[in-house]
């Protein structure tokens, strides 16, 4: 009996199984609504195995292998300490800064935004996917070391403007691109560490009053045309209506039709198979599920993704270490800005900005980028009981 125990992996005994279960339920998920929308139209004459093979399986079989493969780096993820990253992550960060210098100079031109490098046609790597999991690691590691040092807290001109700098320098390489959402998802990453790291309220105010300075000179002076014209077609959806709002209007269009339950998979008059809705497999995958499932499929969707933030904010509570805890906030700081921007530009909160839905949306960087920073969650949990080297106070995840 106990030969059996030891062959049993420990990533099976030690891995938190109810975010393994939440992550493969919103693939599956994402698979089943990408097969739909991109499906040919179908009648409702047709058999139930003539609207089978209307199916286009290519972007889900890809995506399914993506998972794979996603599961096989948390797999590796799980076998070291994630302490051990916190001792090259410095290199992890030089690295992503070369990356996203050649991409812009380099990389493909995909809608305006030099960010993928490409192999023919096809978008195959984009680094500032990667760089947003290099940069919660090294925040984690420069807030954790002050946590440590400062009774649990993040305090210290010093400390505060060193986090603030080792973030300034990809946004700012990203909005070059220009690629402004995903600039946005790394300055949310950054504002859920330090509400994390307990900053001050004061530091908390201070910072809110510069923002809401910037806003404006960002707009004036650093903004290209298109940034400045998606800001005005958010602000008045009617002015634009044949083009770039068109994609608002549209996707709105196609969330109304669901009705509360949905037309169904594979449904006669589908907006989205008719070829009306723009990437309905990657940025409006969600209007194509709430055409398909709903309102009610639309809920049970976000309330997925509010049980996979909340069950990684307790892992973080239950962190045996600051390091390990500001990791897991920093992974549901970007679920949650990647969730609000995505779902948000839908139904008229947010401006477009083209980010995927997390493990929902097609895209092979940003699900191994997911992947690997749930790999880390993952071993922050594994690793909750064993003794640190330097036994710390953990304080509650609130400012000071």
């Amino acid at each position: 009996m106990r030969s059996k125990e030891k062959r049993t992996p420990k990533i099976v005994k030690k891995a938190d199984h109810l975010t393994i279960a939440l992550i493969l339920g919103l693939v599956a998920i994402g698979i089943i609504t990408m097969a739909n929308c991109l499906a040919e139209p179908t009648t409702g004459d047709m058999t139930l195995l003539a609207k089978l093979s209307s199916l286009d399986l290519h972007y889900p079989l890809l995506q399914l292998a993506w998972c794979g493969l996603g599961f096989v780096c948390i797999w590796l993820i799980s076998k070291m300490d994630y302490q051990v990253v916190g001792d090259f992550i410095k290199l992890a960060y030089l690295a992503i800064i070369i990356l996203l210098v050649s991409v812009k100079l380099f990389g493909g031109n995909t809608r305006g935004v030099n960010g993928w490098f490409s192999i023919g046609s096809t978008r195959a790597f984009q680094p500032s996917e990667f760089g947003k999991i290099v940069l919660i690691m090294i925040l984690a590691k420069l807030c954790g070391d002050s946590m440590d040092r400062n009774d649990g807290r993040l305090k210290g001109a010093k400390d505060i403007l060193v986090a603030l700098g080792v973030t300034a320098v990809p946004v700012a390489l990203i909005a070059w691109q220009p690629d402004w959402g995903t600039a946005v998802v790394y300055l949310c990453i950054l504002a859920g560490m330090l509400f994390a790291a307990r900053i001050s309220w004061r530091v908390i105010a201070v910072t809110g009053v510069s923002a809401l300075v910037a806003m404006p000179l960002t707009y004036y002076f650093i903004l290209n045309d298109e940034g400045k014209k998606r800001i005005l077609t958010f602000l008045n959806p009617n002015s634009d209506v044949l083009n770039e709002a068109y994609h608002y209007t549209i996707g709105e269009e196609v969330i109304r039709s669901g009705g509360a339950f949905g037309k169904g998979l594979l449904s006669e008059g589908s907006i989205t198979q008719l070829g009306y809705l723009p990437e309905q497999h990657t940025d409006y995958i969600f209007a194509s599920l709430v055409e398909a499932m709903g309102f009610v499929g639309g809920v049970l969707l976000i309330l997925v993704y509010f049980a996979l933030i909340v069950r990684t904010l307790f892992i973080a509570q239950k962190s045996r270490d600051h390091f390990g805890m500001l990791i897991c906030a920093g992974v549901a700081s970007m679920m949650l800005a990647h969730i609000f921007e995505n779902i948000g530009m839908l139904i008229g909160l947010m401006p477009i900005t083209g980010i995927p839905l997390p493990f929902v949306s097609y895209g092979g960087s940003n699900m191994l980028a997911n992947m690997i920073s749930y790999g880390f969650v993952i071993n922050v949990w594994m690793r909750r009981q064993q003794k640190y080297k330097s036994p710390v106070r953990m304080a509650p995840m609130t400012p000071a």
